[in-house]
Parts: C-alpha cells; sequence; structure tokens
C-alpha cells in the first residue's frame, strides 16, 4: 500500500457556491444589476460598488446567523467520487471565512459538508495562512479559486500538485508561469487523482 496522501479542497467556489448567494445579498439590498453580472475580479470591480456598499455587504454577512450553512453545492459535483477519495487518503478543508453568529465558522463549514457531500467527520481548518497550513499538513494535492492562495501553497509546499478552479474572476491570472493546472470543474481535479493512484 502507498504513502496516504493529504487532499486539500478549498470550499468557497470549489464546493459551495458563496458568490452566488454574495451576490443574491448584493442585490436585495442595493437593487443593482451590475451585482448579478459573475465578479471578473476579486474585487468584484465589475459590479461598480463604492468602498462603503462592500463594507456594508460583508457587515451584513458578519450579521448573519450561520451564514456559511445556507450556501448551495457548486452543481455536478461527484460525491461518490469524493468518498472514494476519502477511503484511500486524507482529505482536508482549508477555508477562510469571515465570522459570523451562530455556530463556530470550523462547525458550520463541518455541517456544510456533511449535509451537501455525505462525509461524515470532514477535517475543516480555519485559516488566512494557507501557505503555512499547507506546510503544516504536508498538502499532496490542492484546489482553490483564488490565484493568491494557489501561489502561497506552491510556494511553501513546492512538490504538492496545485490546481486552480475556473472561476470568471481568475480569468487574468497565468497558471502556467507558477506550475499551476487549470481545471474547470471539481470534478476534473478528483479525476486526476484517482488516474494517479490506478498507475
Amino acid at each position: 500500500m502507498g504513502k496516504i496522501k493529504t487532499i486539500a479542497f478549498d470550499l468557497d467556489d470549489v464546493l459551495a457556491d458563496f458568490m452566488g448567494l454574495f451576490a443574491q445579498m448584493a442585490y436585495k439590498k442595493l437593487g443593482k444589476e451590475s451585482v448579478l453580472e459573475a465578479p471578473v475580479d476579486w474585487d468584484w470591480s465589475n459590479w461598480k460598488l463604492s468602498k462603503e456598499e462592500l463594507d456594508g455587504l460583508w457587515f451584513d454577512l458578519s450579521q448573519t446567523e450561520n451564514f456559511w450553512i445556507g450556501l448551495k453545492p457548486e452543481p455536478g459535483i461527484d460525491n461518490a467520487q469524493l468518498k472514494r477519495l476519502e477511503k484511500k487518503n486524507n482529505l482536508v478543508f482549508p477555508t477562510a471565512r469571515a465570522l459570523c453568529p451562530g455556530f463556530p465558522v470550523g462547525f458550520q463549514s463541518a455541517l456544510w459538508l456533511q449535509m451537501h457531500t455525505g462525509l461524515l467527520a470532514p477535517s475543516v481548518f480555519v485559516s488566512y495562512n494557507k501557505g503555512g497550513l499547507a506546510r503544516e499538513l504536508k498538502y499532496d494535492y490542492f484546489i482553490d479559486d483564488r490565484p493568491k492562495n494557489v501561489i502561497e501553497v506552491k510556494e511553501a509546499v513546492p512538490e504538492c500538485r496545485v490546481f486552480l478552479q475556473d472561476s470568471s474572476h481568475n480569468q487574468t491570472f497565468d497558471e502556467v508561469k507558477y506550475g499551476i493546472v487549470r481545471v474547470r470543474h471539481v470534478n476534473d481535479f478528483m479525476n486526476t487523482i484517482e488516474q494517479e493512484e490506478s498507475k
């Protein structure tokens, strides 16, 4: 039997649809059609919001009880494949999430994973230090949608296979420059791992 691998999945906009719920909140509060557009960068510049409007949305999120439990899953994720990977590997779920009332953020995130993937005891780590966490947990594979995070993990653990989840807000990022692989969907990430395990 080979070495047990550590496979790390970011949550927001990889497994969970954060952007969709955040846009709904923005439209409900501000009524601007621009917030219904897919964001073109991490600052939502095409939403044409003032700093005060954007800060107000983050404040509203921070006041919403159990906000993170209310996210919908990204469409089409193969939960059976996720469970197959869990049987052979150590799956971890690093996430950088804002605090909000209700259950602790880590518990909300783990409960969400139980509800939407069927994983019974998911290992969630709430941290903004994605590189340091990757080094401590010795990732073998990692997927995230944010360029800053994939660069941090690749620099912290050069031997880790790092993947970028394709999204509207990371289209200008040159992943090849950093030795990172762009995938259309998290299932493509899981397929790659299973194919490599079968060799």
